[in-house]
């Protein structure tokens, strides 16, 4: 194992920020998460957004744009890994370009893997792993909470240790919870095998920025509900348009929440990516990156306008 690697893993209060940065979207906060839990330092600095300063996580926006999760509304990362998007390039370049060696172990349902997932032999897999103080990335076959990071065992690998890569702010559950039965609830394994070098950011940046161009000028529907493409936009338009959406109690107004705050933290920290990617390649990405800030900003107008109040987060 690399030397790089601690001798002992410990998610301790290292990853509990006060103030924090939002992160609800699954993959990136998953990555972010398991950087902390593996002992990699926190670049972290400074926002400010809504007259209130937040600690602002750039792993976790850089993995916005790598991963696609940035571009499009109410859909993840686990849709791509399903579908083989982009021949698995996306999920590459989310773990190479943290050098962070990964493989993935999947059923039928998910296209592109480096190994099926065996039923009978994953548990002893998953353990053995575990055993050499490796985490572990377990896909969930259903869509609410899809992704959990397993750091131990118990009752010899019955019971996963494990927790979930988002939260409202600090980027992952607060505690480790046991998970029952969990090897007929997964759909696949990412094993995480080793640290090592990074792959070039310039190009993982070139590769997210081509892939975000393609979403963003798409002319069909990609996924199902959400997703991306233009006719997703136009769909959305028209049921905001509808009167009839607007009947029910504001807290739950059809297509309104959570698209609202979906996009909104999409666009803000798809934004903070840009300004990444600006760094890094020295291309001036401003008024890109302004355009996605002032797509946030429009969501919190039209929640304060739906909820009657001022209020939110980020």
């Amino acid at each position: 194992m690399n030397k790089n690697i601690p001798e002992k893993y410990m998610v301790t209060e290292r990853g509990k920020w006060k103030p924090g940065t939002p992160r609800s979207i699954q993959f990136p906060a998953t990555i972010s998460t398991l950087k902390t839990y593996m002992g990699f330092k926190k670049p972290d600095y400074p926002i400010y957004v809504h007259g209130k300063e937040w600690k602002g996580d750039r792993d976790y926006f850089f993995q916005m744009g790598v991963s696609t999760e940035g571009f499009g509304l109410c859909y993840g990362m686990d849709e791509l890994i399903e579908s083989g998007k982009w021949n698995n390039e996306p999920l590459d370049d989310c773990f190479l370009s943290e050098g962070i060696e990964y493989r993935l172990v999947a059923d039928d349902s998910i296209k592109i893997k480096d190994d099926t997932l065996n039923i009978e032999t994953i548990k002893n897999e998953v353990v053995n792993h575990l055993n050499k103080d490796l985490p572990v990335i377990l896909i969930r076959k259903h869509r609410v909470g899809r992704f959990k990071i397993a750091t131990g065992y118990i009752d010899f690998g019955n019971v996963l240790m494990a927790r979930g890569g988002s939260g409202k702010v600090y980027g992952f559950n607060k505690a480790t919870t046991e998970w029952h039965d969990w090897i007929h609830k997964i759909c696949a394994v990412i094993f995480i095998d080793d640290i090592t070098e990074p792959i070039d950011r310039k190009e993982v940046v070139l590769r997210a920025l081509s892939r975000a161009y393609a979403m963003l000028t798409e002319e069909t529907q990609q996924f199902n509900e959400y997703g991306y493409g233009k006719p997703m936009w136009d769909k959305w338009i028209s049921r905001l348009d509808n009167d009839n959406n607007y009947k029910a109690k504001s807290s739950i107004l059809k297509f309104m929440v959570p698209e609202k705050f979906d996009l909104a933290e999409r666009r803000m920290f798809g934004a903070e990516f840009l300004n990444q990617a600006q760094e890094i390649t020295n291309e001036d990405f401003s008024v890109a990156s302004q355009a996605f800030c002032d797509i946030h900003d429009k969501m919190w107008i039209v929640h304060w306008m739906v909820k009657g109040k001022n209020e939110g987060n980020y």
